[in-house]
């Protein structure tokens, strides 16, 4: 995938937030990194963001009540009916197939 300095810097931001000064140091001198070194620390945020989403997802398990917010905005609550190796499937009381939604977007009730 190709990705701008931009890009990167964005993605960074998000997912870290930005808030220590450490961060921002690093996000700043962005126009001054070789391709090398994007790669390198384009990586790492990779490893991390995947370790961040294994933790939350080993947080749920088949039958836990879960809720997520909807793409149009809608509060909906369901079961937990599978884990898949991206998605949690979530069986929602009046529809017929599952939800499938990412385990960072759901909450335990």
């Amino acid at each position: 995938m190709k990705m701008t300095k931009r890009q990167l810097r964005r993605i960074i931001c998000e997912a870290t937030g930005a808030s220590t000064p450490q961060v921002q140091a690093v996000v700043d001198q962005f126009e001054n990194f070789s391709i090398d070194e994007l790669r390198e620390l384009w990586g790492i945020v990779a490893d991390v963001t995947q370790q961040r989403e294994r933790e939350i997802k080993s947080d749920f398990k088949k039958g836990d009540h879960v809720a997520f917010t909807s793409r149009e905005g809608n509060a909906i609550k369901g079961t937990v009916a599978m884990r898949g190796s991206r998605h949690i499937s979530v069986k929602v009381p009046g529809w017929l197939q599952h939800w499938k939604v990412n385990p960072s977007d759901l909450r335990k009730i």
